[in-house]
């Protein structure tokens, strides 16, 4: 491999692990701030947020991109409805009734879901290497969610919130693959901005009906904070990273790294939470990270 597409290779690495990172405490922030913030007002303000934040950086990228968009609005208005807000929104609605177990073995699809689109929409070909990797991450992330108990996992059951979770993985591993057909050489804050003005533009409506109902977001420094963080880190720098990533590696290797949310996650909640690690949480580590070791070996 030559060195410039080892670099780009390892960055592109590097991108999917600070967006894992940047999501590791997402669903955990959402479904702690359910009381104040409502699911579509918690993703349409976290967007707010971010548009806000890309605003004086991007703006002036958008216009000096402007032409590189003609041709590609059909595939970016796509983007935008599929990978913004509507992940965000269908995301919060589904952790508001189901539970954090549930929430992680749907979201353990994303990786299957990423390849079988890939697959069938790009013709993607792997090799038995990536087949373990994915079985690998896909192991791990059931011995997290399960917490090491065979009577948990049998004990599963399917509802509502669990369908909600599983869209939006559904529309997170389309956005994932229709990167594919993103306008080529535009700036990536610039691309960001407008796939987040069009996911606005989408959901408004949505918004519009669950404040008419009575479920308007509470305004004080917790609510307004979560706002700012959320569009800081898990929109701004994890979608940039994201998208940068992904047409280096393609979307089937890119989805195995969403593996790392929840390890992530549990790193943050022993290190801030002083929860304790259990054995659990080191098996499933374990096999998640062996599984992006291997399709780190991949050329």
């Amino acid at each position: 491999m030559p060195a410039t597409d080892a670099r780009s290779r390892l960055i592109a690495y590097a991108g999917l692990i600070a967006a894992a990172a940047a999501w590791g405490g997402t669903w955990v922030l959402v479904r702690g701030m359910r009381e104040e913030f409502p699911p579509i007002a918690v993703a349409m303000w976290r967007w707010i947020a971010a548009g806000a934040i890309l605003l004086p950086f991007a703006a002036h990228h958008v216009r000096a991109d402007w032409p590189k968009y003609r041709g590609h609005w059909t595939a970016t208005w796509i983007l935008g409805a599929i990978g913004t807000v509507t992940f965000a929104a269908f995301g919060a609605l589904g952790v508001q009734y189901t539970t954090a177990m549930n929430a992680s073995l749907f979201n353990a699809l994303t990786p299957v879901l990423c390849l079988a689109m890939s697959m069938a929409i790009l013709g993607t070909r792997v090799n038995g290497r990536y087949v373990i990797a994915m079985l690998l991450g896909l192991a791990g992330m059931v011995v997290i969610a399960a917490q090491g108990s065979f009577a948990k996992l049998a004990a599963f059951e399917i509802n509502v919130g669990d369908m909600l979770v599983f869209v939006a993985s559904l529309s997170w591993a389309a956005y994932t693959v229709g990167l594919r057909w993103k306008p080529q050489d535009v700036n990536p804050l610039g691309f960001l901005l407008v796939v987040t003005v069009i996911g606005l533009v989408v959901w408004s409506p949505i918004y519009a009906i669950e404040i008419a109902n009575g479920l308007a977001p509470e305004i004080n420094a917790r609510t307004a904070f979560t706002a700012l963080a959320l569009g800081a880190f898990p929109s701004v720098l994890a979608y940039v990273s994201w998208n940068y990533a992904v047409p280096r590696v393609g979307a089937h290797v890119a989805g195995l790294f969403g593996n790392l949310v929840p390890v992530f996650g549990i790193s943050s909640a022993i290190v801030f939470l002083g929860e304790r690690p259990e054995m659990f949480h080191l098996v499933g580590i374990g096999c998640i990270v062996a599984g992006l070791y291997l399709i780190s070996r991949v050329r």
